[in-house]
């Protein structure tokens, strides 16, 4: 059995901002999935990892992710979901609503 390829050292720190942890209607993988999402489009304002990536790294199904992102674009979370062709049409750019990737920021006391 291949095992896939893991993260062998922290590459970042995800928050969880109190407004995602609070929000009973994501599940957990959802919070997590969400919270990378924030990190990775703090520098450029836009994640660019696609679906595969986030299966490979977090040990489950595309269509797992497919449906989490699509949750998050419904709940508000994520303001864009649209085809990244300068990646060949393979992902997505994702933008987390400002405010969040605010309080991400910030030092929560």
């Amino acid at each position: 059995m291949r095992h896939p390829t893991l993260i062998k050292k922290p590459l970042f720190f995800a928050p969880l901002v109190p407004e995602v942890l609070n929000d009973f209607r994501l599940t957990p993988f959802d919070r997590i999935l969400l919270s990378i999402i924030i990190q990775l489009s703090k520098k450029s304002g836009h994640c660019f990892a696609n679906n595969n990536h986030f299966a490979k790294n977090l040990g489950c199904s595309v269509a797992s992710v497919s449906k989490s992102i699509n949750k998050m674009h419904k709940l508000g979370y994520i303001s864009d979901n649209i085809p990244n062709f300068d990646n060949g049409g393979r992902g997505y750019l994702r933008s987390v609503r400002d405010d969040i990737i605010y309080k991400a920021d910030c030092d929560n006391d």
